[in-house]
């Protein structure tokens, strides 16, 4: 398991699958809509940090989100 602990935070671990689980950039809880919209960028912020910390995964990752 990773921990970064700065603000935002990201978290990472890996599971027996072989995929990479990667959180962080929590923010207080919105509904529907608003929450759908910023996921993308979410993700999207969440992979770059992924790949920053695995280099050799750069263009690699598959993500989704839920």
């Amino acid at each position: 398991m990773i921990w970064e602990s700065n603000c935002p935070y990201y978290y990472a671990w890996t599971t027996a699958g072989r995929r990479i689980v990667i959180g962080g950039l929590d923010e207080p809880a919105s509904e529907g809509r608003e929450r759908d919209r910023k996921m993308p960028a979410k993700m999207e912020k969440l992979v770059g940090e992924a790949e920053a910390w695995f280099p050799s995964l750069k263009g690699k990752i598959h993500a989704e989100y839920s």
